[in-house]
């Protein structure tokens, strides 16, 4: 009985290795995916975003982003932005380089609008479940000029984000 079962297991683990050695050529015979837009949900501590990120070339996306929020009885914020990713690497973990400049505008409820422009830069990596669906995290440095009514104050952020993208 035991011989059978071991020779069994052995069947079981060998066609497993095979499967698993074989189907690495295969892989590599695939054309590779074209990827044209994209849509992403970007959050990044309180603040979540929507970007429709363009592929310029299989290493470069342009996304143009945008965020609202609403506090009731104290106002809006909406937020536009454009962050281009540099991919240093396409493989089913993606390291890119993130640069990102944009615009805050802020409208209290009883006070005047202002508006924050933002300059900043991060790294971060996708790791593909698949050609068409990824998640990732990135680090982030950010710099911005903040109007609070009595002139202009520059503020340095560093954050963290996490994000899903579907790709078509």
């Amino acid at each position: 009985m035991f011989s059978s079962l071991r020779r069994g297991f052995l069947w079981f683990i060998g066609v497993g290795l095979l499967t698993v050695l074989s189907s690495n050529p295969l892989q590599a015979q695939q054309r590779p995916v074209e990827r044209h837009f994209g849509l992403t949900a970007y959050v990044q501590n309180s603040q979540t975003s929507i970007l429709v990120p363009i592929w310029v070339n299989p290493m470069l996306t342009i996304a143009p982003g945008f965020s609202f929020s609403y506090l009731e009885n104290s106002g809006s914020r909406i937020g536009f932005f454009l962050m281009p990713r540099i991919y240093l690497d396409m493989r089913r973990v993606a390291p890119y380089l993130a640069i990102r400049v944009g615009a805050h505008i802020n409208a209290p409820k009883r006070a005047r609008n202002t508006t924050d422009f933002l300059l900043g830069g991060g790294f971060g990596g996708e790791y593909f479940i698949n050609p068409r669906f990824s998640l990732g995290v990135e680090a982030i440095v950010d710099g911005q000029i903040i109007d609070l009514g009595t002139g202009n104050n520059i503020k340095l952020d560093t954050s963290a984000a996490v994000h899903a993208n579907v790709y078509f």
